[in-house]
């Protein structure tokens, strides 16, 4: 299968599952609306989140890796030892999960010390019942990475999707009888399918699970020695979120919802733009690395990276101008004020600036974990996290709920040049002159196609042509894009070209 085949299958899974996260979302504010129930929910319910994103994901990371560096040395993989893996996993999570349900009143404080005592009492609840869904889905993430890493992508790009579906069916059928309860026992259910939804794919890359727990094994060594960096990066760059909950919590009833669902639109591109490409280039770039061919994995990471920007920096600048738009047209149903369709779009419009970053991000953690450079990383995400911590409280007082914006903000940039600088000196210079003119070039098309929507926007104002509010988002949607790609195509043929001729690449290269 070619990168590109096997890049469309993998956006196109992860825009239906940021679609149905989208729509879970959206069920929950127009059932719910922004109240003490929903702040409960996301605060409980970013446990669950983070087991996919944190623990799934890193663990992934780290198996990939493991696994194709054993085949590249033509070594047969080892089903004891990946066994053993995943049963050391399953029983590390299981303390975790205890410890935290011993603890889940001082975790509840911890994420809304400032809140009423109701808000405390629900978020404790709701996180007692969903603290499970954390061995479900962290266990699947060592499924994904040996699916991965054999080049099947399906069943691991398709598990949120149906997580994310179980949870709405759940919300439609239930809410009136159950409240947000429904959401809650929709996760616990979506979770079960999630990790039993990549078994089957097991008999394709003839997987045989063994019951037995080692640690003499090596291996398991050297997925510790890869995972918990892994785990501790991921952790922080999901922190940002606890940090927004814990001071937007001390800004009033409904911030907390505001703020994850304005963190969650901005999700949506940046899974569609960048974990597509990532996921089924990670075990290329891990090969090519293992077999010392820097070169080509110099060429693929220059290239890889300006075609995420030359995606994420114009849908930053479209988000930007009709962002307000977005978020009515989203969240404007319902039980969602108007207050908070406001406010979530005072949020959106200012964080979205972080998209890049974020986007930039994914390909950087792994082109890094190629690399086994495990601690790199997490310096770069400790730092940033440092900075986001403080400029949140810092910048709060003075700013109130755009400091959680700016410093999202300042900690993503923060982090990638880190990276930058790092991956340069350990590559032939990726990011060299020739990748800022890049970058140059795609943030003045962007700029430009920006200034024309906007002017657009002006116009049709002014007109009062009487449009529905979804006629000109649409109209305006296709002007900035249309403006851009016409625009692009004299300046960023180069960027253009390369994701057609992604073809070429194999991923068995």
């Amino acid at each position: 299968m070619n990168i590109l085949r096997a890049s469309l299958t993998v956006t196109l899974l992860a825009l239906l599952s940021r679609a149905l996260g989208l729509g879970r979302d959206l069920a929950v504010t127009w059932s719910f609306g922004a109240s003490v129930d929903t702040d409960a929910f996301y605060i409980a319910s970013s446990f669950s989140n983070a087991a996919y994103v944190v623990v799934a994901a890193a663990l992934a990371s780290a198996t990939i890796p493991l696994i194709v560096n054993e085949k590249s040395a033509a070594e047969s993989t080892d089903h004891r030892s990946i066994s053993n893996i995943l049963n050391i996993t399953i029983i590390a999570l299981c303390i975790v999960v205890g410890a935290a349900l011993l603890n889940s009143a001082e975790i509840s404080r911890l994420l809304a010390g400032d809140a009423s005592a109701d808000l405390l009492a629900r978020s404790e609840y709701f996180m007692l019942l969903v603290f499970p869904t954390i061995i479900l889905l962290g266990s699947a993430g060592v499924l994904t990475g040996i699916l991965n890493a054999n080049s099947i992508f399906t069943p691991s790009a398709a598990a949120p999707s149906v997580l994310n579906a179980i949870v709405v069916l759940f919300i439609l059928a239930f809410s009136q009888r159950l409240g947000v309860m429904a959401a809650i026992l929709g996760t616990l259910a979506g979770s079960v399918v999630f990790f039993l939804l990549q078994i089957p794919a097991f008999y394709k890359v003839g997987y045989r699970h063994h019951w037995t727990i080692s640690f003499r094994d090596q291996t398991i060594w050297r997925f510790a020695q890869a995972a918990f960096p892994a785990v501790a990066v991921a952790l922080l760059l999901y922190a940002y979120a606890f940090v927004d909950m814990a001071v937007g919590a001390r800004l009033g009833v409904g911030t907390v919802t505001a703020v994850t669902i304005a963190a969650k639109l901005i999700q949506l591109p940046q899974g569609v733009i960048a974990m597509g490409l990532t996921t089924a280039t990670f075990p290329l770039i891990s090969r090519l690395i293992g077999d010392g061919k820097i070169e080509n994995a110099t060429l693929l990471t220059a290239r890889l990276s300006a075609s995420i920007l030359v995606a994420a920096v114009p849908g930053t600048v479209i988000a930007v101008v009709i962002g307000d738009q977005i978020v009515s047209l989203v969240f404007g149903r319902g039980t969602f004020s108007d207050e908070a369709v406001n406010e979530t779009s005072r949020i959106f419009r200012v964080m979205v600036a972080a998209l890049p970053a974020l986007a930039l991000h994914v390909i950087l953690l792994r082109i890094s974990y190629a690399m086994r450079m495990w601690m790199i990383p997490l310096v770069a995400c400790a730092v940033s996290f440092a900075v986001k911590l403080v400029a949140a409280v810092y910048l709060v007082d003075a700013h109130g709920v755009d400091a959680l914006s700016y410093s999202t903000i300042i900690a993503s940039y923060l982090n990638i040049m880190i990276m930058i600088v790092v991956l340069n000196r350990r590559l032939n210079r990726p990011f060299g002159s020739a990748f800022v003119l890049r970058c140059l070039r795609i943030l003045v098309v962007s700029g430009l196609a920006g200034v024309g929507t906007v002017l657009c926007r002006m116009g049709v104002s002014r007109l009062e042509l009487g449009w529905s509010v979804w006629v000109e988002f649409i109209g305006l949607s296709l002007a900035g894009v249309f403006l851009y790609l016409t625009l692009g195509a004299l300046v960023l043929r180069e960027e253009f070209f390369f994701i057609k001729n992604l073809r070429k690449h194999k991923l068995n290269a």
